[in-house]
């Protein structure tokens, strides 16, 4: 019971279907001769210009999600492809459009991913309350973790995904011990290999929970050097995941720019200075140098809107 609207070259519609006069409650006789774009919302029509400059040059669209009206005003979201007919000159001749109302599930997922992003509060907020002095860090290590991979121009479902794992990235540290996480003095050896057990931890924590499992990327691997020399794992270069080098950029302009117990903070001119010093030995040189294009303003002012 697919939804199915045929459009002329012009994007005049010559046929619905049913489901189509179903969905949106118009009769056919209603809607043809008009402008398939008039089930358009105000604020998507330029957006389908482009689209349709697409479909112009004989591009078959697939999977495409737009929100379109009914007679009553209600949006639906149809997730849709589109087929486009030419005549014997090149000319635009028909445009098939068939879709999917794809509405009742993209609110049940929205509210899914409502109770994630709360139960994701409630593993942060948890561990900021047991290690002491750590208040907006995750926030912040967030923030600046999707500002470079914005800047980098990764896909918004990858980006997402960095900043789900940023958010749980010490996680794992909910499974070391107080005597060893909050110690006010010096590490001995064997509490430091303790310590670095906490992104396997975290890992096994999110492993059974889908919707982070994307994640896992930046809790596992956030502790690895671009010259193989952090843990767990002691990967390299590419080996370690993208989303955990840009993650590793931004952890460590937190830890510098903000005060510590064991040590006091340092300027972000200075911290940027570091982190440059430090590109191709503990850091990707790439995702250094998308950090230094940034103006220095961008950070602190995420600082001073999240400050302890």
């Amino acid at each position: 019971n697919s939804p199915i609207m045929v459009t002329d070259g012009e994007g005049r519609i010559i046929l619905v279907n049913k489901a189509f006069e179903d969905i949106f409650g118009w009769k056919s006789d209603k809607v043809i001769g008009k402008n398939g774009w008039m089930f358009l919302p105000d604020g998507r029509k330029k957006e389908f210009e482009r689209l349709w400059e697409r479909i112009s040059r004989g591009e078959n669209l697939e999977f495409v999600e737009t929100p379109l009206l009914t007679k009553k005003g209600e949006a639906k979201i149809i997730l849709w492809n589109s087929a486009s007919l030419f005549d014997d000159k090149g000319r635009l001749e028909a445009v098939v459009f068939q879709g999917q109302d794809i509405t009742e599930r993209k609110r049940a997922r929205e509210e899914l991913e409502r109770a994630y992003r709360l139960n994701l509060r409630a593993l942060t907020t948890a561990l900021e309350a047991r290690e002491h002095g750590t208040a907006h860090h995750c926030e912040r290590v967030a923030r600046y973790t999707q500002i470079l991979a914005e800047r980098m121009g990764l896909d918004d479902g990858y980006i997402k995904d960095i900043v789900y794992g940023a958010l749980l990235h010490d996680i794992g540290k909910i499974g070391i011990k107080d005597s060893i996480l909050l110690k006010p003095g010096k590490l001995t050896p064997e509490e430091e290999e303790e310590i670095k057990r906490h992104p396997i931890i975290g890992a096994k924590i999110l492993e059974g929970i889908d919707y982070f499992k994307k994640a896992i990327e930046v809790v596992l691997y956030h502790h690895e050097r671009w010259d193989g020399k952090g843990y767990p794992f002691g990967l390299s270069d590419g080996k370690i995941p993208l989303s955990a080098r840009i993650f590793a950029v931004a952890d460590a302009l937190d830890a510098m720019t903000t005060n510590r117990p064991y040590r006091r903070k340092i300027s972000f001119e200075e911290a940027k200075d570091e982190i440059k010093r430090c590109s191709g030995t503990q850091f990707d040189p790439k995702v250094v140098e998308v950090f230094l294009s940034i103006p220095l303003k961008v950070w602190q002012d995420v600082q001073k809107r999240l400050a302890d």
